[in-house]
C-alpha cells in the first residue's frame, strides 16, 4: 500500500470508498443523509475542487492500482487560528480498515501540513462512530468540544471535535 498525492483519476476510486466507509461506518445515520453526503461532498465536481485548491492537502492510500482510502484536510480560518488545519475527510474502504491504512494516511496529511508550517489538526467526529474516536485518541487527538452539527439532510447529530498537535 502506498500513500501519494491525489490525482483527478482517483476520484471515482475516492467517491467508491466515500460510499463504501458511509454505509458502513456511519449505518447509524438516516439512509437521506447518506444521500446527501454522496451528492454534495462526495460528487466528482466537488472533489475536484477540493483537489485544485492549492490550500487543501488530498491524499489516496492505493493498493494494487485502486485507492482503499483518502484523506483531505484545509487550512482553519487563518485569521483565527495561525497553524490550525482541520482533517475533513479519512475514510478508507471497510474491507481495508485492519491494514494500517488510516494511520498511513493521516501521517502522510500530517507530514505534508507540518512542511508547510502547520502545527494542530482537528476533526470532527461523530458521537455514535466509536470506532474513530478510537482510532484518533489512540493517535494522540485530544476530545476539546462536544456540540450537535448541523447535518446536509436537515437532521442534527451529536458531534465530538479533536485537537492535536503534531510538530
Amino acid at each position: 500500500m502506498q500513500t501519494r498525492q491525489a490525482t483527478a483519476d482517483d476520484m471515482p476510486g475516492v467517491r467508491e470508498v466515500a460510499r463504501e466507509a458511509w454505509e458502513t461506518a456511519y449505518d447509524f445515520l438516516p439512509e437521506r443523509e447518506h444521500e446527501a453526503a454522496m451528492r454534495e461532498r462526495y460528487s466528482l465536481d466537488r472533489l475536484e475542487r477540493v483537489l485544485a485548491d492549492d490550500e487543501d492537502e488530498f491524499v489516496v492510500a492505493v493498493e494494487d492500482g485502486s485507492v482503499v482510502g483518502f484523506a483531505y484536510a484545509d487550512p482553519v480560518d487563518p485569521v483565527k487560528r495561525v497553524g490550525d488545519a482541520e482533517l475533513r475527510a479519512l475514510h478508507v474502504h471497510p474491507d481495508n480498515w485492519d491494514e494500517g491504512v488510516r494511520t498511513a494516511l493521516l501521517d502522510h496529511v500530517e507530514r505534508v501540513l507540518g512542511d508547510r508550517g502547520y502545527s494542530q489538526l482537528e476533526v470532527l467526529v461523530f458521537a455514535d462512530a466509536l470506532h474513530e474516536q478510537s482510532f484518533f485518541e489512540e493517535q494522540g487527538f485530544e476530545r476539546i468540544e462536544n456540540r450537535v452539527a448541523d447535518l446536509l439532510a436537515g437532521d442534527t447529530e451529536p458531534v465530538y471535535r479533536y485537537y492535536h498537535e503534531f510538530r
